[in-house]
């Protein structure tokens, strides 16, 4: 099975595999990456899950960062999350859940990529508001009403970095708001949700009995890769699914993106279509 098109027909045309399939057959999925960058690869990769449990990951719907020195600016656009105590500047987040289908929550991170250094990269709060406006300033940014439920430490330039915030952060499908600020005059900079390395939502829920279920959730927006053509056995990347299932994303050449996948009956050996 070839599924072409963007990000929203892979979405599609997994779904209909998943219709199609039979409970009795065993399928994979294979995305071949081109040869991105070696953190591009590894912001892609789903978080391993703990036995019995579905991860899940979400990115963003809205996020911005308000700062002091410029009380009416609006940064909802920008490729970044500022963090600093001089000037004062804080940072907001929007995850929208969904599919968890009322299933426990085990636990829950936020995964940011840093594009600065500092000793602190923050402090995370959660906030009783969801109906802030991504086009907030200093002036009229939403209250910090929460509680502080982690907090990122010495951050590097180019990395990645998680922040457990538990399990009490996701209720259900409830759209989720945090707060970032800094008690540091050395601010750090994250990747907003424009960015190519955007920030995730990483939850954890408990697995129904008997079901069998990879944790992909949703497919998120477009990512940096190279134009280099795919058929080089060097440009291909695999990830391996919690369920057994390899996907690979291949021909990506803005603004398309080429899919392709198989599904197998055992003892037979993985059909690679193209």
């Amino acid at each position: 099975m070839l599924c072409r098109g963007n990000y929203p027909r892979l979405e599609s045309c997994l779904a209909s595999l998943s219709r199609n399939v039979g409970a009795d057959v065993r399928y994979e999925v294979i995305l071949l990456l081109n040869d991105a960058e070696p953190d591009v690869i590894e912001g892609l990769q789903r978080p391993e899950s703990t036995p019995g449990t579905d991860t899940f990951v979400f990115t963003p719907e809205a996020d911005t960062y308000v700062d002091s020195s410029q009380p009416t600016t609006s940064y909802g656009t920008s490729t970044s999350l500022r963090v600093d105590a001089s000037p004062a500047s804080q940072s907001f987040l929007r995850f929208k859940p969904s599919q968890l289908e009322g299933r426990k929550v085990l636990g829950a991170r936020l995964r940011m990529y840093q594009r600065d250094a500092s000793p602190l990269g923050g402090r995370v709060f959660s906030m009783s508001s969801n109906s802030w406006s991504q086009s907030a300033t200093w002036a009229t940014k939403p209250a910090i009403d929460g509680r502080q439920l982690a907090s990122f430490g010495s951050v590097q330039f180019g990395q990645w970095y998680e922040a457990d915030v538990g399990a009490e952060a996701v209720q259900g499908d409830e759209a989720v708001s945090l707060a970032i600020d800094s008690t540091s005059s050395d601010g750090s900079l994250w990747g907003s949700r424009e960015f190519d390395r955007q920030p995730q939502l990483v939850v954890e829920v408990e697995r129904e009995p008997g079901s069998v279920a990879d944790g992909l959730s949703q497919v998120a927006g477009p990512t940096f890769a190279s134009s280099n053509p795919t058929t080089y056995a060097g440009n291909r990347r695999l990830a391996t699914t919690e369920g057994g299932r390899q996907i690979a994303v291949h021909g990506r050449q803005r603004p398309s993106l080429h899919v392709g996948t198989g599904w197998l009956r055992h003892p037979q050996p993985p059909r690679r279509p193209g």
